[in-house]
């Protein structure tokens, strides 16, 4: 039910918006006992892809509010890290706090989504790389959330698997992102492994 209200206030708000841009996104707001969210209502030309995008953006709002009982404290918040005609690039910070812990945990969604399908594009569609060169490019392009490079410092971090996790940069970049603990100590918070242009085609080729 919380859904349909949550579609159909999108479409209500996207049918005063139509004609403006070929997409647009506007900050939602939801809070209750125990949770706050800040998330984005995203508005397209194409009524279909809209539906989908939001649809998807949904599943985070129910995760948050469906759990939001476990904890003392949760909340949802949303950046625009990229958008073009066609793209449009989203992470998303869920935290979560128990009473007499230490600190919250934090989880980290990066997700990018075709505006004119709707269609959520995997990683792999622009990056193809292996554990093994994620970590090797880790040592010159490592980075906070908020753009501040690392250095490299670390001895026992190892990955298993690459992520599908990750934004895009403009001009090209892939920014495949890591939450807490993954690459760095806690205190760094999330961090992402950035990837130019010419390093994207170099490892898609290599890994075709």
């Amino acid at each position: 039910k919380m859904k349909g209200l949550f579609l159909a206030m999108v479409l209500a708000v996207g049918l005063c918006c139509n004609g403006m841009a070929s997409a647009m996104v506007q900050r939602g707001h939801l809070e209750g006992a125990s949770f706050t969210m800040d998330y984005p209502l995203v508005y397209a030309q194409n009524a279909a892809a809209q539906k989908a995008i939001n649809g998807d953006i949904y599943t985070y709002i129910a995760r948050v509010q469906g759990n939001a009982a476990a904890f003392e404290k949760s909340s949802l918040n949303y950046s625009v890290k990229y958008e073009d005609a066609r793209l449009i690039s989203l992470v998303f910070v869920q935290q979560e706090y128990r009473a007499r812990a230490a600190h919250g945990s934090y989880h980290y969604y990066g997700v990018v989504y075709d505006k004119n399908t709707g269609a959520r594009i995997p990683l792999s569609n622009y990056l193809r790389v292996t554990p093994e060169q994620v970590m090797q490019e880790a040592e010159n392009s490592l980075y906070t959330l908020t753009g501040k490079k690392i250095p490299y410092r670390w001895q026992n971090f190892s990955l298993k698997s690459v992520p599908d996790r990750y934004f895009l940069l403009g001009n090209g970049e892939i920014a495949v992102l890591f939450e807490p603990y993954d690459m760095d100590c806690f205190a760094m918070g999330a961090t992402y492994v950035r990837f130019s242009r010419e390093k994207v085609a170099y490892y898609n080729s290599r890994n075709s």
